[in-house]
């Protein structure tokens, strides 16, 4: 036998034992047992989480029960201890030989291209080793996820490693560029690795490539995982994917029993590109002596008592302390505003206040210092795509500010337009805080929006046009640049970050019909760099001497390659600074015309 229980409201004296009770026409014959003996294991109900409970009914048989007559159910607390409960039963069934059942949906169906969202009709999952996956409301509606319905899973401590759920609801596809990313969204109790993977049914069994695992930063609260598979492409248990399976907690050996939600699992392009939406080196190691230094935040100091970055001031903010390089960082997700408290402090013999920021979407924020009763703000406008040191004069807030009684910090987008930062090295500093805006080193505009008329154009990249399939930005070709796209003003842009060469992939094309190679530049540092356009087993280079600081169009006529490339097979380009001095690049509007 096994049900499923949710205790929405604690007895009123508190943590008690709970029952279930099967009976019959014969009082003689009804028999109880405490539902901690389940297979589950489960000591006591959880408020607001669902779990299930297995019974073996040999075992109460033995106990006297009359299988053949039980006719009442009864779960409670334990008599006399149960004033105040409130608690929801579900899925309760008695299953032959022991088999218990467990699967739940109703038998909808997606695609790739839909990915599965948890809402409304149901796709079927079977769980294996685990409690079945419920459909639940969502725990936070505030962060990432706004969904109503999520999937969740209640893994007991014993379970094994290998727990989880699978699904056939998806129509049957090829792994491929168009699907091979796989993200979703998780919101789990617990640090763990989260696996996801794709089978095929051969005739006599489901086979796999194996699973691609993530693990999540942050607990009690949604994070975005990203898996893999676009290496997998080709392989032939992916031509014919007719399943998709979710771990949501692969742990060998649990200290205790664990929460795990999903939801909004997408099938997009992998594209050979990552999307930069964070940092992916740690903030500059601070210079000051720790003599000089009051630190709030910081892991090169030693920090004051008392520092609490996430008080509850009813924010939307996601805030959360993740690893970034081996460096604790502070990340606000999605900015409206965010305190950060702390013992109160006398500032008032340092001169300045030290931050250092990164961030990739916000425009601007403003950092308040807070006494009692009283506050001022520094406004922040950002630059983006790296880190970024800043040293606000005290000054700045002294004339409203008690700096011998500080206390708080308040961060600020609300009229800015939001946006998600991270912050290292908060801290009060001796040294002089004359603060020089930062030299720019990526380009804070988009690139130039093209002229040329879409029916004349062949697109490599570029979001004013239809660009041809099967781009790929970032080949693997031993470089050690570091290609992204990056967005610009909501532009997709290609940053080659520390440019010693790159190639750029695309299906062999025939542009002879065309006359000119256009491309957009912007760079901070490089001098100059080579542009090779490539056909098999020929390539030749235009030299293009930058300039710096701003958007740059340049036009290269074909007849600059053709004599030594076919432009009718063409199908590479190869951008190289090695002769040039090196530097960091952004690009746009890669296109024939």
């Amino acid at each position: 036998m096994s049900f499923d229980l949710k205790m929405t409201q604690a007895p009123t004296a508190g943590t008690v034992s709970w029952f279930v009770k099967l009976e019959t026409s014969d009082p003689s014959t009804a028999v109880e047992v405490n539902i901690s003996t389940s297979q589950e294991g489960h000591v006591t109900p959880v408020l607001d989480v669902w779990q299930t409970y297995t019974f073996n009914l040999k075992s109460l048989a033995d106990n006297g029960l009359d299988m053949s007559k039980v006719d009442i159910v009864l779960v409670f607390p334990q008599w006399g201890q149960g004033d105040g409960a409130m608690f929801k039963l579900d899925n309760v069934a008695f299953n032959a030989d022991g088999a218990i059942s467990n699967s739940n949906g109703n038998g909808a169906t997606t695609t790739t291209a839909l990915g599965i969202d948890f809402e409304g009709s149901q796709l079927t999952w079977e769980s294996f080793d685990t409690a079945n996956i419920m459909f639940e409301s969502n725990p936070n509606t505030t962060g990432i996820n706004a969904s109503a319905t999520a999937g969740l899973f209640n893994v007991a401590q014993g379970d094994g490693e290998w727990i989880g759920a699978r699904t056939e609801g998806i129509d049957n596809f090829a792994l491929s560029d168009s699907n091979c990313l796989v993200t979703m969204d998780v919101y789990k109790d617990t640090l763990s690795p989260v696996d996801v993977k794709f089978e095929k049914f051969n005739g006599d069994g489901w086979g796999s490539h194996g699973s691609v695992s993530a693990t999540n930063t942050v607990v009690n609260q949604w994070e975005k995982l990203s898996f893999n598979f676009c290496s997998m492409i080709g392989l032939p248990e992916n031509n014919d994917i007719g399943a998709f399976v979710v771990f949501p907690d692969r742990t060998g050996s649990r200290a205790q029993a664990t929460v795990n939600y999903v939801d909004n699992i997408t099938f997009s392009s992998g594209s050979g590109t990552v999307i930069t939406t964070g940092p992916t080196a740690g903030a500059p190691v601070p210079m000051a002596s720790a003599s000089d230094v009051i630190s709030i935040f910081s892991d090169s100091y030693t920090n004051v008592d008392g520092v609490n970055v996430n008080p509850d001031w009813g924010q939307a903010t996601a805030t959360s302390i993740v690893d970034v390089d081996g460096n604790n960082t502070v990340k606000m997700e999605n900015l409206n505003y965010q305190g950060i408290e702390f013992s109160n402090q006398d500032v008032s013999s340092k001169m300045s206040l030290h931050i250092d920021y990164w961030t990739a979407d916000a425009d601007a924020f403003e950092l308040f210092l807070i006494s009692l009763g009283a506050e001022v703000n520094y406004t922040v406008t950002t630059t983006k795509d790296g880190w970024q040191s800043l040293d606000i004069p005290l000054s700045t807030y002294s004339s409203v500010v008690d700096l011998t009684n500080a206390f708080q910090f308040k961060f600020d987008a609300q009229n800015t337009g939001g946006g998600t930062i991270y912050v290292d090295n908060l801290y009060f500093s001796s040294a002089d805080g004359s603060v020089t805006p930062p030299v720019a080193t990526g380009p804070t505009e988009a690139a130039p929006t093209p002229t040329a008329l879409d029916a004349d154009v062949i697109s490599i990249f570029s979001d004013a046009f239809t660009n041809i399939d099967g781009v790929n930005v970032n080949p693997d070709w031993g470089q050690s640049t570091a290609t992204s796209i990056v967005s610009i003003e909501g532009n997709n842009t290609v940053k080659m970050d520390g440019l010693t060469y790159q190639g750029i992939e695309f299906p062999n094309k025939d542009v002879s019909g065309k006359t000119t190679l256009h491309i957009d530049y912007w760079t901070a540092d490089a001098t100059a760099f080579e542009l090779f356009l490539i056909s098999p087993r020929a390539e030749t280079n235009h030299t293009i001497t930058t300039t710096q600081g701003g958007w740059q169009s340049v036009e290269i006529p074909l007849s600059d390659f053709s004599s030594v490339v076919d432009l009718t097979n063409a199908f590479q380009f190869k951008f190289d600074a090695q002769n040039t001095g090196n530097g960091t690049i952004f690009i746009d509007n890669l296109y024939f015309y």
